[in-house]
This record gives C-alpha cells, structure tokens and sequence, in this order.
C-alpha cells in the first residue's frame, strides 16, 4: 500500500470511528483505531484495513410484535431474539375492538371493576380490583419501620404508627433505646420536673410537687392542704366548719367553699 496523505487519513478515521460505534452499540465487538494526532501519514499500513466491520443488523429482518397491545415489543440487537414484556397494569387496550385495560400483560375487560367499589373504609389497607375478575382484594399495609425501638401499628382511622417504646412519661427519667432494649435514667434529687402540668422536683425518680404541707396551701379556708408522697391534697371540710369570707367576715364553710353563716345578715 501506498502512503496516505493526512486529510485522506482523517477521512479513513472517522469512517473508521463510525464503523465502530455502530458495531458498539449493536453489541458487536470492532478493533479499536488510533487518533488522527497518532497516526503517521507517511505510514503505508492503513490500521482500518486490519478491522473486521460486519455492519449487519441482527434485528433487521426480525418481527417481534406479538399483536398483544399490553406487551412491549423489542429486539435484542445482540442476537436477534425478541423481548416481550409486560406493560404496565391499567394501560388502555384494544380486546377484539372493545376497549379494554392491561392486566399482567393481557388486555381484560375494564368492566369488571368499573362499578365495583373496593373500599373498605380502613386506611390500613390498600384497596384493588382484580380486572380479570372484578373481585376485590384489600392488602394490609406494613407499618414496620424496620426500627426496633418503635411500638409499630395501625390505626383503622389513622393509619400507621410508629410510636417511640421506651418513653415512661416521667420528666425525671432520661428514655433511651438500644437494639429494642429500654433504658430509663433516674436523674438526680432535685432536678426540675413537670407533671400534671405543675413544676415539682425529682425525688427517687419521682416528680415531687411538695414537700411540705404548706406548699399545697390552696388558700381556701374550707379544704385540708397537706402533702402526701409528694403530691397535695385539698380536702373539703365538713360543711358548718368556721371560716373566714374573702370579705373577712366569720363565715361556714359549705360545698368546699367559706360563706356567709346563715341567718347572718352582712
């Protein structure tokens, strides 16, 4: 073979590359060429000729429509075999020149689920139709988190629920969970705690809301104030108990409240 001068070259090359491509992307395997910038146009060897280019189609010739209108038709270049998959469920389709909808790749008739209700008022499932059928299936939802520290269920009303396992509810210990173990920490006396919506301190692990008999003092002349096990207590007295009215006048108490002695005029 002769030299070839450089645009000649370049020419070749990108024949070459195409050649290639197309080869590639039919899953065809094609020696690879050197880039123009690496080729010698004095050299007299053509690196194309050394390349064996079968640009054949494999699936030229190939039909793969399966007339089903709920299949997806392919040729798979590599050999020439075909490739019918199915569609996705609920595409329209033509059932012997009915309308019809795609069920695991087959065309059914949609009027088996078209005046068929399915709900079942329960958010714990997922409601369906069988098209090939009509009859109804409803699935119950997974609630699992794939957490093992979360109490998981499912509320009829609601839905799933992943509720923490560990939490006792006491502000005086600290909840924390491991591999679905709990651990509940008692903080130290005297840390501040709430409950029942009233600030105490922590005793034993306990939110104490008094200590002494006079903390519970509730201000009303007609109830017992005492503190029991760290918690007030507001007793009503017995009704005709002296007391004094908000007004300071000698009063009785009756219905846990101090009022006017009766046949008293004020």
């Amino acid at each position: 073979m002769v030299a070839i001068g450089e645009a000649q070259m370049n020419a070749r090359y990108r024949a070459c590359q195409s050649c290639i491509g197309l080869l590639v992307a039919a899953s065809f395997g094609c020696s690879e060429v050197a880039a123009p910038e690496e080729m010698d146009p004095s050299d007299e060897v053509d690196p194309c000729d050394t390349m064996v280019c079968d640009e054949t189609d494999p699936c030229a010739d190939v039909v793969c429509d399966d007339s089903n209108d709920c299949t997806i038709d392919s040729c798979l270049p590599a050999d020439g075999s075909c490739i019918n998959d199915a569609a996705m469920d609920g595409l329209s389709c033509d059932l012997e020149g009915v309308a019809g909808i795609c069920a695991l790749g087959q065309c059914a008739e949609p009027e088996l689920c078209a005046e068929v209700d399915c709900d079942d008022a329960d958010v714990c499932t997922t409601d369906l139709c069988n098209p090939e059928t009509g009859e109804c299936f409803n699935v119950v939802d997974d609630c699992d988190d794939g957490d093992p520290c979360t109490d998981d269920s499912c509320d009829p009303t609601n839905g799933c629920s992943n509720e923490p396992k560990c939490v006792d509810g006491n502000s005086c210990t600290a909840d924390s969970c491991t591999d679905g173990v709990c651990m509940n920490q008692v903080f130290i006396d005297g840390t501040d705690c709430i409950r029942d919506g009233e600030e105490g301190a922590c005793v034993s692990g306990f939110c104490n809301l008094c200590f002494f008999d006079l903390s519970c003092d509730d201000g009303n002349d007609c109830t017992d104030d005492r503190c029991s096990g760290g918690e007030c207590f507001n007793d009503g007295k017995e009704t005709g108990t002296d007391c004094m009215t908000t007004d300071g006048a000698p009063g009785e108490c009756r219905f846990g409240r101090c009022q006017p002695t009766l046949g008293v005029q004020l």
